[in-house]
């Protein structure tokens, strides 16, 4: 679980320990975590690991709930974005089958680009943004939307 945590939790307390500071003393800013829908739902896999990856993310939407709250008054506002199923060379590990699967399951039924989840960032980075804090922005083409919905 170790390497799950340093790299998908850990990296990220680290990152707002050491700027939040910095945007304490220039008035504000925007802190944006990233997760996964498997944090938030959970996925069955064929791949191992992924509860400790799961648990990760799940740790990610507390930590941005929590400094959201906690960093309101100093301006700082904190959202996370939660990918779904984006077309990197994590997801290519699952074999086009698995791929293909999910990909139809999901109300959108297509596959997400990396540019997809860079303009939600650019969304929350802007002054655009202003009046949102705490939220957890799925960029997923619905798929919390069918997989959270009781069986």
């Amino acid at each position: 679980m170790g390497h799950h945590h340093a790299a998908n939790l850990k990296s990220m307390m680290l990152c707002c320990k050491y700027s939040i500071p910095h945007m304490r003393r220039s008035g504000g800013g925007s802190i944006i975590n990233i997760s996964s829908v498997a944090g938030s739902i959970g996925l069955r896999s064929p791949k191992q690991g992924l509860v400790a990856y799961s648990t990760a993310k799940a740790g990610v939407s507390g930590l941005t709930r929590s400094l959201a709250a906690e960093l309101a008054a100093d301006s700082i506002r904190v959202n996370c974005i939660v990918v779904g199923m984006v077309d990197t060379p994590l997801v290519a590990e699952y074999g086009e089958e698995v791929r293909e699967k999910r990909r139809l399951a999901i109300p959108l039924q297509t596959t997400g680009t990396g540019w997809d989840v860079a303009w939600a960032a650019v969304y929350l980075a802007s002054d655009e943004s202003r009046w949102v804090t705490g939220v957890e922005l799925p960029i997923d083409a619905g798929q919390m939307r069918i997989l959270d919905r009781p069986r």
